[in-house]
């Protein structure tokens, strides 16, 4: 399809990156409070303290950040501390080499390539009106984690096609992937 031929032709510009050892989880949302990334953060930790071996399980936030918008900033410090208080490795793209990697706007041929490489993705806003991303994780064959809660209710076949979870099970969720 278009999209695997646009990541081979820019190859060179994308990350070097082995599911062997490491297991990406995705979230892609907005750097924005209402979207509720700490939950991914938080589970996260919660699954790493859990699960041991291969392959070692990361996240990496993908969002629309704009240094015009003071949030933008706040909720990246704010994350940045949230893992850091679990104990958390933060890095930002291309180094993958944090439990919690920030790519901030990301171009469509990353976009591409983080859903490629996924083992799945997470969808923590609640009262979100019927949202694209569960649907461009599913249409890529992605298992989605999601909250219980407005437009993936919609989208989402609880297991067939993601998972609904209320937020304190999210981490048990992702331990299963």
């Amino acid at each position: 399809d278009g999209s695997e031929l646009a990541l081979q032709q820019h190859d060179s510009e994308l990350p070097t990156f082995s599911s062997a050892d490491r297991a990406m989880v995705l979230s892609v949302n907005r750097f924005e409070r209402k979207k509720n990334i700490g939950l991914a953060v938080d589970a996260l930790a919660q699954l790493l303290n859990r699960r041991t071996g291969r392959p070692r399980p990361f996240l990496i936030h993908a969002g629309g950040w704009d240094a015009n918008v003071p949030e933008n900033a706040q909720v990246e410090q704010e994350l940045t501390q949230r893992a850091q208080f679990h104990g958390l490795k933060v890095t930002e793209w291309p180094n993958l080499d944090g439990d919690v990697v920030f790519l901030k706007s990301f171009s469509d041929l990353q976009h591409f390539w983080l859903l490629k490489h996924c083992v799945c993705l997470v969808y923590t806003p609640t009262g979100e009106h019927f949202g694209i991303v569960p649907c461009e994780g599913m249409y890529n064959r992605r298992p989605v984690v999601a909250v219980r809660s407005g437009g993936p209710t919609e989208s989402i076949v609880d297991g067939q096609t993601g998972f609904l979870v209320d937020p304190p099970a999210t981490g048990e969720i992702l331990r299963m992937h």
